[in-house]
């Protein structure tokens, strides 16, 4: 993009173009959206301009079937078809191909990818499984975050904005050239985000302050790319958590102020033998020193595709990953040992195979990962697609995932509560670990029709059955006898792959270019979850999620955006052992841009306006609602 040029505005384009927007996420290439034989979702840097957003997990609010919650200021729990609670851990997130995937507890730190949105191209969101490319974990999810190429930020970009949460954020980022064939870009952020509200409507102990920074490359010569790029960042966070005690009220609240550091480095070659034909090789080191743990990865990764005869596409590759970890979790929370260093091995292979002239594609593959928790794991896939044009197909599929054990589950005693029968000592309850857990398995099968019905109207829809086996549940066990800190019971819950689950679910959107300037779209989700012989966990995402929301082109310098969203009520997991109702909620945001020239940006915007605060999630360290409250923020851009 030339310095000081604006981004390119996605309401100009039409639907056909839209599907034919480009994605890598599905079969590790460039495909037709229109033509991915799966759930997906793309959200473009302009989705996010538009609608005011300062963080990805904000911005994935707009997806379809995506379960969104607050848990407070830096934390989020994000999961797709079910399964959503504070440490939910059947989604893979990746950011340019790094998985922040953490084998702690089997989840992604949030509060660590609070990433520049403006160097973000866009976000591929595959609603479902994705293991056979991505790996274990990829169960109902992948979160693919692209950030733009170093050659589209060129030139000085200022950005800062403030509000009632923002307080304030400032953006700053450079782009220049490297000789002939090189670009690259610097940037840095900071933010201070107050906090959000208690159920009374007094200020919670949440508020979050980071500062970020980091540079990316890119050398493009006549056969090869290469990209190298690093992040560091350093965050504060104040947090409340409950500590089990052996005296009524049996709990104790603790307020803890947190500091936190990481960095990342990466590297990517890519050589390009033929439109069909190339071989990448990407390695990275990722490190962060967090309140409770310290993990050190490496990673290295082979991809070669290649075209064996007329009519087929393959993609393979092999990995390996080193993690090391440092956990010092707390009274609470201990593990067995505290260091860890874990190997993962992979290999993976997938051919794309066309028929009757391109309208029919059968792709088919299958993943294989050893780690060390339970060794060889396979997961494999086929996909049918069947186009009959370039405005319809119709997909259907059926995969294997699994979500392997974490450290939590693997190494880890967490003493979840306390009391006192009468005429007895103390009893603690405290989930033990298991080193024998196997993988939960999933089998999912999928049917999706997407089509272009006018040059004004698209639909996308997409229906899915999951079949869960061995998800992890609690047995207990026989009480024993601990003398310290002063002498008590403690009864033992082990974790036992005892639950099995089925969910059915529904994912419809529609878009309605209503005039050349105005764009609407809506989106419905149904999901059914059952988990036996205990529905706990199947509680924690609602039946019925929908979004409206309208992008209007008021003139070439007014841009009005507004969305609306409905979550239904959920029985969130408010510890271990428990569960709490919150109700259903509506959200309206709505905001204005301005743009009096080419390259400065003028935005206000107002989000949950509907009421003053509403609870999303519990949080299960605090065993309380946060509320999100009613925000405003202001923001300007300037480019040169």
């Amino acid at each position: 993009m030339p310095a000081g040029a604006a981004e390119p505005n996605f309401t100009d384009l039409s639907l056909a173009e839209l599907m034919n927007e480009p994605v890598t996420t599905v079969s590790k290439k460039t495909t037709r959206l229109g033509d991915a034989p799966t759930a997906i979702t793309v959200l473009t840097a302009d989705d996010m301009r538009r609608n005011g957003f300062t963080t990805v997990p904000e911005a994935l609010r707009m997806v379809p079937g995506f379960d969104v919650a607050r848990i407070d200021a830096s934390h989020w729990a994000i999961s797709a078809r079910g399964f959503n609670l504070q440490y939910a851990n059947t989604l893979l997130v990746l950011v340019d191909g790094r998985s922040v995937y953490t084998p702690s507890f089997g989840g992604v730190y949030w509060d660590a990818q609070d990433l520049t949105l403006d160097d973000i191209d866009r976000i591929e969101v595959i609603r479902g499984p994705g293991a056979t490319l991505w790996g274990a974990n990829a169960v109902n999810g992948v979160v693919n975050i692209i950030s733009k190429s170093a050659r589209d930020t060129q030139g000085l970009l200022l950005s800062g904005s403030a509000g009632s949460e923002d307080r304030p954020q400032v953006d700053a980022r450079y782009g220049g050239t490297v000789g002939s064939n090189g670009h690259f870009r610097v940037y840095a952020k900071y933010f201070n985000r107050d906090g959000l509200l208690n159920e009374d409507g007094s200020g919670a102990f949440d508020d979050w302050q980071a500062i970020r920074s980091g540079f990316r490359s890119d050398w493009d010569f006549a056969s090869d790319q290469l990209t190298v790029q690093g992040d560091y960042y350093k965050m504060n966070e104040e947090h409340v958590s409950n500590e089990v005690a052996l005296t009524p009220p049996f709990a104790v609240r603790e307020w803890q102020h947190r500091e936190s550091d990481g960095g990342n480095l990466l590297g990517r070659w890519t050589r390009h033998f033929s439109e069909t034909s190339n071989v990448s090789v990407q390695a990275y080191f990722d490190a962060y020193d967090m309140a409770l743990e310290s993990r050190r990865t490496a990673d290295i990764q082979l991809e070669h595709r290649f075209a064996p005869a007329a009519g087929h596409d393959i993609v393979w590759g092999v990995g390996y990953r080193d993690s090391t970890d440092h956990l010092h979790l707390g009274t609470d929370l201990t593990s067995n040992p505290e260091q860890r260093r874990l190997s993962l091995y992979t290999a993976f292979m997938q051919d794309e195979i066309s028929l009757a002239s391109d309208r029919v594609r059968i792709t088919l593959g299958t993943k294989l990962e050893h780690n060390d928790f339970t060794g060889l794991e396979v997961q494999p896939n086929l996909r049918l697609l069947f186009a009959p044009s370039s405005r319809t197909s119709v997909w259907a599929s059926a995969s294997r995932a699994v979500s392997t054990p974490s450290r939590f589950y693997n190494d880890t005693r967490f003493n979840v509560g306390a009391f006192q029968p009468p005429a007895s000592l103390p009893v603690v309850a405290a989930l033990m670990p298991n080193t024998d857990l196997p993988s939960v398995k999933v089998n999912v099968y999928e049917v999706g029709y997407r089509a272009e019905l006018t040059t004004r109207m698209s639909v996308d829809i997409a229906t899915f059955h999951n079949d869960y086996h061995g998800i992890y549940g609690q047995t207990a066990g026989t009480p024993f006898f601990e003398p310290q800190p002063t002498p008590h019971l403690v009864l033992p819950l082990y974790w036992s792959n005892n639950l099995t689950a089925k969910s059915y679910g529904v994912e419809a959107a529609v878009s309605w270019r209503a005039l050349d300037n105005w764009n609407l779209s809506a989106s419905y989700t149904w999901l059914d979850l059952h988990v036996t012989p205990v529905d706990t966990l199947g509680v924690g995402s609602p039946a019925h999620q929908a979004n409206v929301s309208s992008r209007f082109t008021l003139s070439p310098s007014v841009e009005i955006n507004s969305a609306l969203y409905y979550a239904g009520s959920i029985d969130s997991l408010n510890s271990t052992l428990d569960t709490i109702h919150i109700s259903s909620y509506v959200r309206f945001d709505t905001g204005v841009i301005y743009r009096p020239t080419a390259t400065l940006e003028l935005g206000l915007w107002g989000q949950n306006l509907l009421d003053p605060r509403h609870g999303e999630i519990s949080s299960q360290d605090a065993g309380t609602i946060t509320q999100v409250p009613r925000t405003f923020l202001v923001k300007v851009t300037k480019r040169f």
